[in-house]
């Protein structure tokens, strides 16, 4: 799970070439820093890609929150240096530990005769679907239509220039934590760093990641991360369910290092080591690892097996009761989109999760070189968003 802001420089350098954008990724140990522009050809192109390490965010709160200005402070100078420019104004990308997502119905009966449904129509209808009580601590940031069903019963996703007599809808409405929109508004007022908009990450990573076609039969974002667990559910172009557990690759590393009797770090390399995929990783030899006192610890295989795997199985426990939760009808064929550098990276792991998860696990490809494993997957995806649908 990482925590996203976006600045945006602005004006076209001296070579006119287009306006290039900042984010700030904040992951559990990593601040990514990254600056792309688009491209005349292609979605966009990074032009720089720094991670700072810092105390980070678990179970939705800030580890060191008064430390995070100087690390932000450190990693725009990094990015200045490179692009030879100033940061004037910031998208702020908010993580799912401090969104929740509602959605809501509304119709509108257009009278004898069809009528051509227009944006009004549509609008009207996203007002009248957003008469509920918002939650105090929280406060809305987005809101987009899901679906359409006209007078035949026919779904549409955009339903603009079709005729209907009747039209019901249900839409999406995301919220953000109060308390986190504020921390981040301190410490960019800090840095004299104004903010342009608050965006959801997993919208973002969503559209990024997940295509057309398949969101509009209903899709899964899975982002499994260090220390927690995102899952997200994803119809047209919009989110209807989200939910964070508190669970994530540390837990594996957490549990290695308690049952073995070694150092977090040496734990973590184990962890990297190990392949779901028996055959890639034999157990009838020993395993050794080095601790941060230079001494070299001979493990049992089997037990970091039975370690790792015992972990891997309650988390696929957790996300199905999660998706049970969520009361979604989600058909067998719904596919999971993996990412995240918590398991992802893992050798065997999208099939160990389809084999736990009984559905179809997808670990997307991306194209930008140096950048297309998964646990980078998430700050390039918002980078594309607002690319793609701001106005720059």
């Amino acid at each position: 799970m990482r925590y996203t802001l976006y600045w945006i420089l602005a004006g076209r350098n001296e070579n006119g070439m287009s306006k290039m954008i900042m984010t700030f990724e904040f992951g559990t140990s990593k601040i990514i820093c990254a600056i792309g522009r688009k491209r005349s050809r292609g979605r966009f192109e990074i032009v720089s890609f720094s991670p700072v390490s810092y105390a980070g965010i678990k179970k939705g709160k800030w580890v060191s929150l008064d430390s995070v200005p100087a690390v932000l402070k450190k990693a725009v100078i990094e990015a200045e240096s490179k692009i030879r420019n100033t940061v004037e104004e910031a998208f702020v990308g908010i993580p799912s530990c401090f969104t929740k997502v509602h959605c809501s119905s509304s119709s509108i009966d257009l009278g004898e005769g069809p009528q051509v449904i227009t944006p009004d129509i549509v609008d009207e209808m996203m007002a009248s679907a957003e008469n509920f009580t918002v939650p105090e601590e929280y406060e809305l940031i987005e809101s987009s239509p899901v679906y359409f069903k006209l007078d035949d019963e026919k779904l549409f996703i955009d339903p603009i220039g079709v005729e209907a007599e009747y039209i019901e809808g249900q839409f999406s409405f995301i919220f953000a934590k109060k308390s986190f929109l504020h921390q981040v508004e301190t410490m960019l007022d800090v840095l004299d760093i104004g903010i342009r908009a608050f965006k959801p990450e997993t919208l973002c990573q969503s559209l990024f990641l997940i295509p057309v076609e398949e969101r509009d039969s209903s899709s899964v974002m899975l982002d499994i991360g260090y220390n927690d667990t995102s899952v997200t559910v994803a119809y047209g172009d919009t989110i209807i369910f989200t939910r964070m557990i508190p669970v994530g690759g540390a837990q594996i590393s957490s549990d290695l290092s308690q049952c073995l009797d070694i150092d977090m770090e040496a734990a973590e390399r184990l962890k990297r080591r190990y392949s779901f995929d028996g055959a890639s990783y034999p157990k009838n030899i020993k395993e050794t690892v080095r601790q941060k006192d230079g001494s070299l610890i001979e493990l049992d295989k089997n037990m970091i097996s039975d370690i790792i795997t015992a972990r891997a199985e309650h988390l696929c426990m957790l996300i199905n009761r999660v998706l049970d939760s969520s009361n979604i009808e989600l058909p067998n064929t719904t596919k999971i989109y993996l990412t995240g550098a918590g398991i992802a990276m893992m050798k065997g792991s999208v099939m160990f999760l389809k084999e736990n998860l009984n559905r179809n696990v997808i670990l997307p490809e991306i194209e930008a070189v140096n950048y297309s494993t998964p646990n980078y997957y998430n700050s390039i995806g918002l980078l594309d968003y607002i690319l793609t649908n701001e106005v720059i």
